[in-house]
């Protein structure tokens, strides 16, 4: 079967995730860590002046210096592609290292299931999971939505829709004030998806992952959103 390719399923319903699920939620984290960020990451634009590495200034520095000395359009596009491919193996290093450290921090039960005003959430059809999302407790009136993933072989089924809007009113029945989520700033798809339920963006910023060389601290350009619950 074509990866991509759609099937048919039985009735779709969200609820908590069982002990023996971790693992096929596990592999949908995993499938939309490697898959879906991939795509979207390589896709934005701006990703070469977000990543905040030495390369791009370098990259801008050299270009002048060579511009300014050679007046050589050759010699600048050589310096250019020189710099770019470094910050492409650069970006590549981040992806591997974000990801991994990822799937490390990926304990569902003791992160999720085991604490209170926390829960992670399952999207299943018989015994196939299909879709996960997550909350977690980042303040006494604040919680943060997280693992929002779909599998690939059932998107453009309101799975997501059904997920969010669960998770949303797991964070109202359990008192919570404010509700936040981070993506990545290339993740055009869940931004729109948040903005939907009236989720705003309240700071860009540049997330480092940790582990990594300190010369080429790598960072990437996240967006931080926040819903306010009306307690009226």
């Amino acid at each position: 079967m074509h990866p991509q390719q759609k099937v048919a399923f039985e009735k779709i319903i969200v609820r908590d995730i069982k002990p023996n699920e971790e693992n096929d939620a596990f592999k949908l984290f995993e499938e939309g860590m490697v898959g879906d960020y991939r795509k979207y990451f390589h896709k934005a634009i701006h990703s070469f002046a977000y990543l905040s590495l030495p390369t791009t200034s370098i990259t801008y520095i050299l270009c002048g210096l060579v511009l300014y000395l050679t007046s050589s359009l050759i010699c600048l596009i050589s310096v250019f592609m020189l710099c770019f491919n470094i910050r492409l193996y650069l970006e590549c290093l981040w992806f591997n290292q974000f990801t991994q450290i990822g799937i490390q921090n990926s304990n569902i039960l003791n992160t999720f299931v085991m604490k209170e005003r926390c829960c992670y959430k399952v999207a299943v059809s018989g015994d196939i999971v299909l879709g996960t999302v997550a909350v977690q407790e980042i303040g006494n009136d604040t919680a943060e939505i997280m693992r929002l993933y779909v599998s690939s072989l059932c998107r453009k089924r309101g799975v997501g829709t059904m997920l969010m809007e669960t998770a949303i009113k797991f964070c109202i029945n359990n008192g919570y004030r404010e509700i936040c989520l981070v993506t990545g700033a290339g993740n055009s798809k869940a931004i729109s998806i948040y903005k939907k339920y009236g989720f705003t963006e309240v700071e860009r910023f540049l997330m480092p992952v940790p582990d990594t060389i300190s010369l080429f601290r790598l960072k990437s350009a996240s967006l931080k959103y926040l819903l306010k619950i009306d307690k009226s």
